[in-house]
């Protein structure tokens, strides 16, 4: 077997080696922005705020949507008989399907039972600082 080719493979296992720390590390760091978010979001509430200026950016708060499909069939056959088959393709287009259920959440209309409609609803509130142009 050739020189290189145990460079190659020994370089590989480097490579690999700093990806999983570096997946640690992103780990760690997610971690952290979670705990301040839920930290932020408690201080922005007691003060009765919805954001924050800064010098360094704007603290916002906001809310994340998504919807599980449990039982797809069923939330095909929902959606169809709602006429909104237009976003049922082959499979639902998942980004399609939260902001339909999320316009239908703002306009007061109740979100359907996992039993009716074969889907169930996360929400989750997020506080984040959005970076100003440079």
């Amino acid at each position: 077997m050739s020189n290189q080719l145990q460079l190659s493979a020994k370089r590989q296992r480097d490579l690999m080696d700093e990806k999983e720390t570096l997946e640690r590390s992103l780990k760690n760091v997610n971690e952290a922005i979670e705990d301040l978010s839920k930290e932020l979001l408690t201080g922005m509430d007691a003060a009765g705020v919805e954001s924050i200026r800064y010098p360094f950016g704007i603290l916002t708060k906001s809310e994340i949507l998504s919807v599980k499909q449990e039982d797809p069939e069923a939330a095909i056959t929902w959606l169809k008989r709602r006429r909104l088959g237009m976003i049922v393709k082959q499979t639902v287009n998942a980004r399609t399907l939260t902001s339909t259920m999320k316009e239908m959440l703002q306009q007061g209309k109740p979100f359907p039972s996992v039993e009716e409609s074969g889907m169930v609803l996360f929400t989750k509130q997020l506080a984040r600082v959005k970076r100003r142009p440079t």
